[in-house]
């Protein structure tokens, strides 16, 4: 029942993410979902993931992706590798999906 409740409220804060303007408030607020611990138990600070796949995840085109994923590891709130994302303050992340 918690991990159907935790999907819920991931479609409907998807919904809502749609609405949003900002390319890294939207890869911040996914980079959450897939750091969720009751639907992704073995998830971490290091996720394995391609810029397409988050392409597709967020609905924002690569190129869009790769812009805001320098932006963010501008700022220290991640570290962009080979297929791989590796959060280094998660703490920003939740920051960011709260501004704006």
């Amino acid at each position: 029942m918690g991990q159907l409740n935790e999907r819920l409220a991931q479609f409907i804060a998807a919904r809502e993410i749609e609405r949003m303007v900002d390319d890294e408030q939207r890869l911040a607020c996914s980079l959450l979902w897939l750091r969720n611990p009751v639907l992704f138990p073995s998830a971490g600070n290091v996720l394995s993931i391609t810029q397409q796949d988050l392409s597709n995840l967020i609905g924002i085109s690569r190129q869009r992706v790769n812009r805001a994923l320098a932006r963010l590891e501008s700022r220290g709130v991640l570290r962009a590798e080979y297929r791989t994302l590796r959060v280094l303050d998660a703490q920003k992340l939740v920051d960011l999906t709260v501004e704006h």
